[in-house]
């Protein structure tokens, strides 16, 4: 649900007749509003009171700010000056690796007319999918009011960005020499967070929620029923024979059992 908050003024002809489509890119303005008849903030209001937080360092509530781009992109220079950054760092690390190496795309291969079309085929596409990512959901704006969402910070976004630059594979460590040891970071951070010690459990990250969801419940039903498997590997394995009759201690099914094995 989008939800519009009635606006003080009366729309003008001209801002009736307005729509997103004929808005230019880069701005977002809904059907029938115009950026002078749509006051839901007024720019003479302050958010907060200056006297109240300006030189206040205790209120930890007012660096939120510091962790968005904004609404309004209030940020949105720090944002690009740091996500320039970490580009430059990823060609300088390109460009750094081996410096004696021959490059591939040389003069001549740019003057070819194959990589001169398919770069401005690039340029193109890039363009034509910037101006259809105007019309997204506004999840940034306090006028929307829906589908538990909301902005995502920047400290994520451009972990995210400088990360995939990178194009690590942290399904082996010896693919990931840097982005695996942030995962068990991340995964032992966790683990704190839910009261777990650190030094006895572990996590990693999964490509989404559904994928974290299901599992769970397999690493669950894993844990619930490791000492039945473990009592029938023993009574009907023959390898695991003089293993039998050893007495073990287990929770199963939340209460206390005494097993023999």
């Amino acid at each position: 649900m989008l939800t519009m908050f009635k606006c003080r003024k009366k729309f003008s002809s001209a801002s009736s007749t307005s729509s997103r489509e004929a808005s230019p890119v880069g701005v977002y303005r809904p059907r029938g509003l115009s950026a002078a008849t749509a006051p839901m903030y007024s720019q003479q209001r302050e958010v907060f009171s200056r006297g109240d937080h300006v030189q206040d360092t205790h209120k930890q509530w007012a660096a939120l700010g510091a962790w968005f781009m904004g609404p309004k992109a209030e940020n949105g220079e720090v944002f690009r000056d740091l996500l320039t950054q970490a580009i430059d760092t990823h060609i300088g690390f390109r460009r750094s690796y081996f410096p004696c190496d021959p490059p591939y795309v040389t003069d001549d291969l740019r003057e070819a007319g194959s990589f001169q079309n398919t770069m401005n085929n690039l340029r193109s596409e890039m363009d034509n999918l910037q101006k259809e990512l105007m019309n997204s959901v506004p999840f940034f704006s306090s006028r929307y009011k829906g589908h538990v969402l909301w902005d995502t910070v920047m400290p994520a976004n451009l972990g995210y960005m400088s990360a995939m630059l990178f194009n690590q594979n942290n399904c082996a460590s010896e693919l990931s020499t840097v982005t695996s040891k942030f995962e068990m970071e991340v995964g032992t951070d966790l683990c704190v967070m839910l009261g777990y010690d650190r030094n006895k459990s572990m996590g990693h990250l999964t490509a989404g929620g559904s994928v974290a969801n299901i599992e769970a419940v397999w690493a669950a039903r894993n844990v619930k029923y490791f000492p039945l498997g473990l009592q029938e590997a023993l009574q009907t394995d023959d390898r695991l024979a003089e293993a039998r009759g050893y007495k073990a201690s287990f929770i199963l099914f939340g209460s206390y059992e005494h097993v023999p094995f």
